[in-house]
Formats: C-alpha cells, sequence, structure tokens
C-alpha cells in the first residue's frame, strides 16, 4: 500500500523564539543601569507581580525585559530617587568646574564681560564726539587756516560724523549705561 505525501509528513512543531540570554542583575538598581529602564518602573513590576524577581534580590533582565514589553506599565509620574540624586551630584560638579575654570581665568563672568564692553563703547563713542574739534584744531596748526575755514572743515566733520553717530547709536548695541549709575548714555 502507498502512503499518501500528507501522512509522510513529520507534525510541524512551533518552536519559541529564542530570546537572547542577558544575564542576571544582582539587585533591582543594577538591573536598572544595566537596562536603562528607570528603577521606578522596575519597582511597579515588582509590585505588578513580575515573575523576573527572584527571592534572593536578583533580577533576570531577560525575563523583565519581556515581561514589560507584554504589560506596559504606567510611569508613576513621581521622581526616582537616584535618578535626582545622580543629576544633583552631576549639576555641583559642573558648578564646580565652572568656579575652578574661573578660578583659573579661562571663563570670565557674564558681568565682568559686560562691564567691559561697556567702558570700551563708552570711550569709544568720547573719542568719536570729541574728533571733531581735535581734526580741527589739527588741521589748523598743520595748514595755517583761519577761524573760517576751521568752522567750515568742523561743520564738514560732523556732517559726515552725524550718519556714523546714528548707526552707532542704533538699536540695543547703541544703548549703553554707566556702570555705577545705571543710567543710559546717549
Amino acid at each position: 500500500m502507498r502512503k499518501s505525501k500528507r501522512q509522510n509528513k513529520k507534525p510541524v512543531v512551533k518552536k519559541k523564539p529564542v530570546v537572547e540570554k542577558l544575564g542576571i542583575a544582582v539587585t533591582l538598581q543594577a538591573a536598572a543601569a544595566q537596562t536603562g529602564i528607570s528603577s521606578s518602573i522596575l519597582k511597579k513590576a515588582k509590585a505588578d507581580g513580575c515573575t523576573a524577581f527572584r527571592a534572593n534580590g536578583n533580577v533576570v533582565k531577560a525575563e523583565l525585559i519581556e515581561y514589560l514589553a507584554n504589560n506596559p506599565t504606567a510611569d508613576s509620574g513621581q521622581p526616582d530617587y537616584y535618578d535626582e540624586r545622580a543629576k544633583d551630584i552631576r549639576a555641583n560638579r559642573l558648578l564646580k568646574e565652572q568656579k575652578l575654570r574661573e578660578k583659573d581665568k579661562l571663563v570670565w563672568p557674564v558681568e565682568k564681560i559686560r562691564q567691559a564692553w561697556t567702558r570700551n563703547v563708552i570711550a569709544a563713542k568720547t573719542k568719536f564726539v570729541n574728533s571733531e574739534s581735535a581734526v580741527a584744531a589739527e588741521a589748523s596748526m598743520r595748514l595755517n587756516l583761519t577761524l573760517e575755514q576751521i568752522s567750515v572743515l568742523k561743520e564738514i566733520h560732523s556732517r559726515h560724523n552725524r550718519v556714523a553717530m546714528k548707526e552707532l547709536f542704533a538699536g540695543d548695541w547703541g544703548k549703553t549705561e554707566c556702570p555705577h549709575c545705571k543710567k543710559e548714555i546717549v
């Protein structure tokens, strides 16, 4: 007797997907650090009855990840103590590094830069305004100019300076305040 093709086939057995062995974490905090999942989410999973947590405190990471994939947990919204502590330590370290850089003159405080900039702008504006008289005085000495010629020279110089002065005083950069009394200098 001849067997049909269907009878010769072996039954098909579905295999479970192979889960990569991730190992065991010694504590809940270690599991959080190794998987990158917040410890508050892991605590909630443990409270919900996840079987990845063993009685001795070990956590099977493969089971944990599989559980979290199948049972998405809502974040409690409360800050995690260890995350907040780590952020606080990092912020304090960055602040200390900033103070050391200031001490070593690698970084200047913003207020010091503003004061230096204000002093330079005030000096530039003063020289610019006084340049009219300085140019006229020097030209009169070198060229033996009369008073009328000096006044014409001042008028020409001031006409050209007005355009530059308008640009110098335009916008926020043109506004300068006295470093002592904090009044705007025009």
